[in-house]
């Protein structure tokens, strides 16, 4: 899990995790899970990332928040499991 501390913010706040579960637990999983990204389906296993929402934060570091998403967005795309 990983997750940002932002300047005078009193909480860190969660950014994302990456987990690895078998593709009966997903099935199971998936209902109760908001925003997420499947990275791999092989083997029996979905690799998959949830992702924090920009609503998780408010006020003045709002926007900061919102950039640091982008760019896990972007790092989430490029991620390829060996």
């Amino acid at each position: 899990m990983f997750k940002y501390d932002f300047h005078n913010y009193s909480n860190t706040v969660f950014l994302f995790s990456i987990n690895k579960v078998a593709d009966k637990s997903w099935i199971q999983l998936q209902e109760n899970l908001k925003n997420t990204l499947v990275l791999n389906n092989k083997g029996g296993y979905i690799t998959y990332s949830e992702i924090a929402q920009e609503n998780n934060l408010r006020g003045k570091n709002k926007n900061e928040f919102k950039n640091i998403l982008a760019r896990v967005n972007e790092l989430l795309k490029s991620y390829k499991e060996i």
